[in-house]
C-alpha cells in the first residue's frame, strides 16, 4: 500500500498529524519494519509496540501511527486514541481506492 499521511488523516477523525509524509507500505512488526514504510504501534496484553517507536526510527520508516510519541519525536506522525481502531480505518481507506468485488465464504467445516 502506497500513500500519504495527509491522504490517511481524513478517514482517521479524532486524530492530530505532526508532518505529512510518503510511505510505500504498512507495517505493526517492529522487527520486520522497513525503510519508507508506515509502522502502526500496536498494543496488546503482553506488548507495547510504542516501545519500539525509536527502534523503528532507526529503521528508516517513513511514519508512524501511534497512540504516544516518545519526547523529542521528529519523524512525521499520526497521533490516534487507538491504533487498533487506526488500523483497520487504514485498511478501508486502501480498500475504497479499487472497485473489487468482496467475497465472503461461510461456514464452519472445509475452508482450510
Amino acid at each position: 500500500m502506497r500513500g500519504s499521511l495527509a491522504q490517511l488523516i481524513a478517514s482517521m477523525p479524532g486524530s492530530q498529524l505532526t508532518a505529512d509524509a510518503a510511505f510505500d507500505s504498512v507495517s505493526t512488526d517492529s522487527r520486520t519494519a522497513q525503510a519508507g514504510a508506515l509502522f502502526v504501534a500496536l498494543r496488546g496484553e503482553t506488548f507495547d509496540a510504542h516501545d519500539f517507536l525509536d527502534q523503528v526510527a532507526a529503521r528508516g520508516v517513513a511514519a508512524v501511527v501511534a497512540e504516544r510519541l516518545p519526547q523529542g519525536w521528529t519523524l512525521p506522525a499520526i497521533v490516534v486514541p487507538n491504533t487498533l481502531t487506526a488500523l483497520g480505518q487504514i485498511a478501508n481507506s486502501w480498500r475504497r481506492q479499487y472497485d473489487l468485488p468482496l467475497i465472503g465464504v461461510t461456514g464452519s467445516n472445509g475452508k482450510t
